[in-house]
C-alpha cells in the first residue's frame, strides 16, 4: 500500500529497555519504606465439612442470611487485620459452591448434595472481598470425589460412575478415598472445564489447588485399580513416574487454559510442605535438595511440585509448611528458605501456607509470637521481594474456633496495608495515569479503566510528591498506602481529610502498579487519542512494514513505538518524524533492517500544546520472511467511507455498517471472538466484564470498550 504525500525527515532511535510500569521505576532516592509494600496476607476459607464456613447449612431465607452474615463477619475481621487475599473453597468434593455447568450443588452449603442453596456463594464472596479491596481466589480440589464407601448419587455423580471415571483406595485404617481417575483424558478435560467455568462466570483473582492428588498410600503395583490404565498406556515410565506425569499434564492443561482465557488470573497450588529431600529427585530438576524434612508426597500421593515450577505451569507455590520454627525435623525457617530459593530459581513466587490449628489447644501470646516468627522468616528469605503467608484457616484467626491472633498480627506484623506481589513476568499492555482525579467532599473519584484495580495513597501536605515516590519497591512509599479498590471511587477516612493530598495509581489484575495521579497536580486536558489504522492485529508482513494511523488537526506531534513485547519495554524503534502526511492519516515506512521474524506491538503517542500526551490502543503484527509479497495488507484505504459507530444493545454489539473485520478482546489483549461481514456480535454467552471491540470497515478502524 502506497499513498502520496509530502515526505518528512526520518529520525530513528534504538532504545534500550524502558517502561511505563511504575512498580519498577527508580529505587529509593530519599528513603525507604517503613512498612512492607508487597506481601501476600491470606486466609484459607475451608468449606469441606464446614470447617470454617458455613456454621449452618440449609436453604431457608433465615439460614441464607446467617451464612452471609457469618461470611461478612470473617471478611470484616480479615480486612481490619490488613489481610489482602481470601482462598475460598468452591469445589471440595467434586461439587460446587457456585452455579456450575458440571458439578452438583455442595451439601456443605445447602445440606443436601445437588440442592440449590437459593443464592450463589462464590458470587457473594467475590463481591464482598472486592468491596474490601481483597483478592478472592477460588480454591478447587481437582480430583477428590468422596471419602466414604457409599459416595454420592446425584445425576452428575452417576455420570462419573457409569463412565468409569472413578478409582478408589482403602487404607489400612479402613478409610476409602475415591477420586477422578488422573489417567483419563476425560478427567483432565473435566477439571479444565470446571476451572474455565469459574473464570468465565466469576470475577475471581485466581484459581488454587490444594494437596490432594492420588490417595495417600495407594500402591504402585498390579493390585491398584489404575494398573490396567498404566498397562494400556504402553509407556516406558515407571508406574510411579507415570502417575506423577498424569498430575503434571492436568496442571499444565489448566494453566494453558487460563493463559488463553485470561492470564491475569493467577494459578497456584498448595502442595505438601516437603519436597526434593532426595538428592536424585532434586538433581533431576537442577536444584539443591531440601536440607531438612522427608518428602512423602513424591511416592505417597505422586505429587512432584517442583516439576510444575520447572515447567512454568503455575504462577506461585504455597507449600503447606505446617511446622513450628523449632520443629525437630521440619523447622519452618529452613523450609521456607529452601522454597524461596526454588521459586526464584524458576522465576515464580513462593507464599508459605501456615497451620494455625495448634492454637485450638494453646492460644497464648507465646503462640502468636511463634506465628510472627514464621512471617519474619518468609520476609527474610524471599529472593524476589515476594513474601507471603496464607493461614490455615480462617476459623483460627478470629473465627468460630480461636480468636486473638488477628489483633496481634495487626499490631506486630501487619500494621499497614500491603499489595500482593506483582506477577511481573507476563506480557501485558501498560496503562497511563488515571484521568480526572477529584476529591468531592469525602470521596475520591476518577475515570474508570477496564479490568483493573486502583491503589490510593494519602500523602502529608508537607511531603513533596517526588519524595513520596521513593519506595524501595518502586512507586510511592508503602507508608502512605491507605487502600486498594476495584471501582473508580474511594471513601477517604476522616483522619486523612485534613493535612493530606492524595494519589491514585492503576493496579492491574496481575499486581503491576502504574504511574500516580496526584490531587495537588494541575491536570491538563489530554491530546486527541490516536487511532491506529494499519497494521491491525494478526497482520503478517515481510520486512518493510508500513504503519498507518489517523491524523488529528489538534495534535502537534506524534511518537511511534514498536516493541517486541506488550509492555513496550523491548523497543526496536522509536520515531518522532519521518512519516508521509496524507489528508487525514499518516504513513510511516520502516527500514527493512529494523526487522527480524517475530511478533511486534505498536502504538502512537499524540502530543499537543498545554495537553497531556495520549496513547493509542496498541496493535500487533507479525514479520515473516515467508509472508506473501505485500503482506496481508488492505486493498485500499477508503477514507471517504462513513465513520464507524459501535453501540451496545443489551448483550449485543451493534455496528452502523457491515464490518470487514470485527475482533473482541479481553483486557489483556487475548482474542475471544472474531467475525467478518457482520453488523452485530451476540455476546450473551460471554462472561460479564469489560471488552475491547476492534472494527475494520471501509478502510477505517475504530476501537471501542464495552462493559457487559
Amino acid at each position: 500500500m502506497k499513498l502520496k504525500g509530502s515526505k518528512m525527515e526520518i529520525k530513528w532511535t534504538n532504545v534500550l529497555i524502558t517502561s511505563l510500569i511504575f512498580h519498577i521505576l527508580a529505587l529509593s532516592a530519599f528513603g525507604a519504606d517503613k512498612y512492607i509494600k508487597r506481601e501476600v496476607r491470606g486466609a484459607w476459607m475451608a468449606t469441606v465439612y464446614c470447617i470454617d464456613w458455613p456454621s449452618e447449612t440449609g436453604t431457608t431465607v433465615a439460614i441464607r442470611n446467617k451464612q452471609k452474615k457469618e461470611m461478612t463477619g470473617y471478611l470484616d475481621i480479615l480486612q481490619a487485620s490488613n489481610m489482602n487475599a481470601v482462598y475460598f473453597q468452591v469445589r471440595p468434593m467434586a461439587d460446587a459452591l457456585y452455579k456450575s455447568q458440571y458439578e452438583p450443588w455442595s451439601s456443605y452449603v445447602s445440606g443436601t448434595r445437588g440442592r440449590n442453596p437459593g443464592y450463589d456463594p462464590l458470587a457473594f464472596v467475590v463481591e464482598e472481598c472486592h468491596k474490601r479491596g481483597m483478592e478472592c481466589h477460588a480454591w478447587v480440589n481437582p480430583y477428590r470425589w468422596a471419602t466414604t464407601v457409599t459416595g454420592w448419587n446425584t445425576s452428575q455423580d452417576r455420570f462419573l460412575k457409569s463412565h468409569d471415571m472413578l478409582i478408589s483406595y482403602t487404607n489400612s485404617s479402613g478409610t476409602t478415598t475415591t477420586i477422578l481417575n488422573p489417567a483419563l483424558e476425560a478427567t483432565r478435560e473435566r477439571i479444565v472445564n470446571v476451572c474455565r467455568d469459574i473464570i468465565e462466570n466469576y470475577d475471581v483473582d485466581g484459581i488454587i489447588f490444594d494437596d490432594y492428588f492420588y490417595p495417600s498410600g495407594m500402591p504402585a503395583n498390579e493390585t491398584a485399580e489404575d494398573y490396567k490404565d498404566y498397562q494400556a498406556a504402553e509407556t516406558t515410565l515407571s508406574f510411579a513416574d507415570w502417575r506423577r506425569e498424569n498430575v503434571n499434564c492436568m496442571v499444565a492443561d489448566v494453566y494453558e487454559m487460563i493463559q488463553e482465557e485470561d492470564p491475569s488470573i493467577k494459578f497456584g497450588i498448595s502442595p505438601a510442605g516437603a519436597a526434593c529431600t532426595d538428592a536424585a529427585v532434586a538433581a533431576k530438576h537442577g536444584i539443591d535438595k531440601c536440607p531438612v524434612a522427608s518428602d512423602w508426597q513424591y511416592n505417597g500421593i505422586f505429587s512432584d511440585p517442583v516439576a510444575w515450577l520447572e515447567a512454568g505451569t503455575i504462577d506461585y507455590i504455597s507449600p503447606q509448611l505446617y511446622w513450628k520454627t523449632d520443629h525437630a525435623t521440619n523447622p519452618f525457617g529452613p523450609m521456607t528458605k529452601w522454597w524461596s530459593y526454588v521459586a526464584k530459581h524458576f522465576n515464580r513466587h513462593h507464599y508459605a501456607s501456615h497451620s494455625l490449628t495448634f492454637l485450638q489447644s494453646s492460644n497464648t501470646t507465646t503462640d502468636w509470637v511463634e506465628v510472627g516468627k514464621q512471617v519474619l522468616y518468609s520476609r527474610r528469605y524471599t529472593e524476589n521481594k515476594a513474601p507471603g503467608s496464607i493461614y490455615y484457616s480462617a476459623c483460627d484467626i478470629d473465627g468460630k474456633k480461636v480468636s486473638g491472633l488477628d489483633e496481634w498480627l495487626k499490631k506486630n506484623r501487619y500494621q499497614h496495608p500491603a499489595l500482593t506481589p506483582a506477577i511481573d513476568w507476563k506480557d501485558v499492555f501498560p496503562h497511563q495515569r488515571v484521568g480526572h482525579l477529584v476529591l468531592d467532599g469525602t470521596t475520591l473519584t476518577w475515570d474508570e479503566e477496564l479490568n483493573v484495580r486502583y491503589t490510593v495513597y494519602a500523602i502529608p501536605d508537607d511531603v513533596a510528591n517526588e519524595t513520596a515516590c521513593s519506595s524501595t519497591m518502586g512507586g510511592i512509599l508503602a507508608d502512605y498506602l491507605i487502600g486498594t479498590v476495584y471501582t473508580n471511587s474511594f471513601a477517604v477516612p476522616e483522619e486523612f481529610l485534613s493535612g493530606y493530598h492524595f494519589a491514585v495509581c492503576i493496579l492491574d489484575r496481575m499486581g503491576n502498579e502504574y504511574e500516580p495521579r496526584f490531587t495537588n497536580d494541575i491536570e491538563k486536558e489530554h491530546a486527541p487519542k490516536p487511532i491506529l489504522i494499519w497494521p491491525d492485529d494478526k497482520a503478517v508482513f515481510r520486512p518493510g512494514v508500513e504503519l498507518v494511523w489517523k491524523a488529528s488537526k489538534d495534535a502537534d506531534g506524534y511518537t511511534v513505538e514498536v516493541s517486541r513485547n506488550r509492555r513496550f519495554t523491548d523497543l526496536v524503534l522509536t520515531a518522532t518524524s519521518g512519516w508521509y502526511a496524507a489528508p487525514d492519516h499518516f504513513i510511516l515506512i520502516t527500514p527493512d533492517e529494523t526487522w527480524e521474524e517475530g511478533t511486534y506491538y505498536w502504538r502512537v503517542t499524540a502530543s499537543a500544546t498545554d495537553c497531556e500526551a495520549s496513547l493509542s490502543e496498541p496493535k500487533s503484527f507479525t514479520v515473516s520472511y515467508s509472508a506473501p509479497e505485500g503482506g496481508t495488507g488492505m486493498a485500499e484505504l477508503a477514507m471517504s467511507s462513513p465513520e464507524i459507530e459501535v453501540t451496545l444493545d443489551g448483550s449485543k454489539v451493534c455496528l452502523n455498517q457491515i464490518a470487514d473485520d470485527i475482533s473482541v478482546y479481553n483486557m489483556l489483549g487475548m482474542l475471544i471472538a472474531h467475525h467478518r461481514g457482520v453488523d452485530s456480535v451476540d455476546m450473551s454467552n460471554t462472561r460479564g466484564g469489560i471488552y475491547i471491540i476492534k472494527v475494520m470497515a471501509g478502510g477505517r478502524s475504530v476501537v471501542k470498550k464495552v462493559k457487559l
